[in-house]
């Protein structure tokens, strides 16, 4: 096997352990065993537990990131909605990691990893003007998706927890929260109401 194809093994076996168990509760002979690895052949690639697991980190912000920036057809309102399946198909399919990886997201915005999460919010971010035709963006504009970003986050992390409404609910009321606050924005922001109005009939087909 080559040498990426060996590392990369490695980091899906600890991104499966990560999405069981905690951070502590993962160690390096339960990811060589769930690799089917030698310790030796773990540390001709990482250098310890932490290192393999900011590197998972990143794999799971990138894998994430590509299924959430995956163009769909329809309206933006198609995109938003397929948008929110896949985080939500990611943090059911890997609760625990789920909770690792958002919570990290939001409170962590010195180290590598950190960095690395804000980077792929900024992507976000950005491939929804793009994805909803906006040339033009005022700084209210950007500080609504990027607090409804961190509203989604807040959100799943809050549902993993404790899953006291269904994920449909949970993702028709992320959905009506992008268009509130949109509103809210429009009320004071005229440019933000003028593009909230153009595209109200994608929202809001009869």
């Amino acid at each position: 096997m080559a040498p990426e194809e060996r590392r990369r093994q490695l980091l899906d076996a600890a991104i499966g352990l990560y999405g069981k168990h905690t951070y502590d509760e993962v160690s390096v002979d339960d990811i060589t065993v769930a690799a089917d690895v030698s310790r030796a052949l773990f540390y001709r690639y990482f250098s310890s537990p932490a290192d393999i697991y900011q590197a998972a980190m990143h794999q799971a912000i990138d894998s994430v990131l590509s299924q959430i920036t995956a163009r769909v057809e329809g309206s933006l309102a198609d995109q938003l909605r397929q948008s929110l399946r896949a985080i939500l198909d990611y943090a059911e399919a890997h609760p625990n990691g789920g909770v690792v990886l958002l919570k990290h997201g939001l409170s962590d915005s010195t180290s590598e990893t950190g960095q690395h999460f804000d980077d792929a919010r900024l992507k976000i971010v950005e491939f929804l003007f793009e994805r909803g035709d906006v040339s033009e963006r005022t700084p209210l504009m950007d500080m609504t998706v990027r607090a409804w970003i961190n509203v989604v986050m807040v959100a799943i992390v809050d549902w993993l927890q404790e899953p006291k409404i269904t994920r449909a609910d949970l993702e028709e009321w992320l959905f009506n929260q992008f268009m509130a606050m949109s509103a809210a924005t429009g009320i004071q922001d005229p440019v933000s109401a003028a593009v909230m109005e153009r595209l109200s009939g994608e929202f809001f087909p009869d």
